[in-house]
């Protein structure tokens, strides 16, 4: 007779690891740690916490800008170009 063990739930699963999740999201995307950390004097706890992910900004692409129906090209297409945008 084979004996089975019971599974443990997965680690993080449920309400209690979703919202664990949900804050750990919050707290790298606001850079609460290090701005934190810089502003109580702890300069270099601050540039730690920076470096594993806690202060830095993400980096985002930007994307080309067409000249097709934005503000900018319509004004500046108005008065001829006088414009610098």
């Amino acid at each position: 007779m084979v004996v089975r063990r019971k599974r443990k739930a997965q680690a993080g699963a449920g309400r209690i690891g979703d919202f664990l999740r949900k804050a750990h999201r919050f707290v790298k995307d606001k850079k609460l740690i290090s701005n934190t950390l810089s502003n109580l004097g702890y300069g270099k706890a601050s540039s730690i916490a920076s470096q594993l992910g806690y202060g830095k900004r993400k980096t985002r692409r930007r994307k080309a800008q067409r000249g097709n129906g934005s503000f900018g090209s319509a004004i500046g297409g108005a008065l001829g170009g006088l414009l610098p945008f």
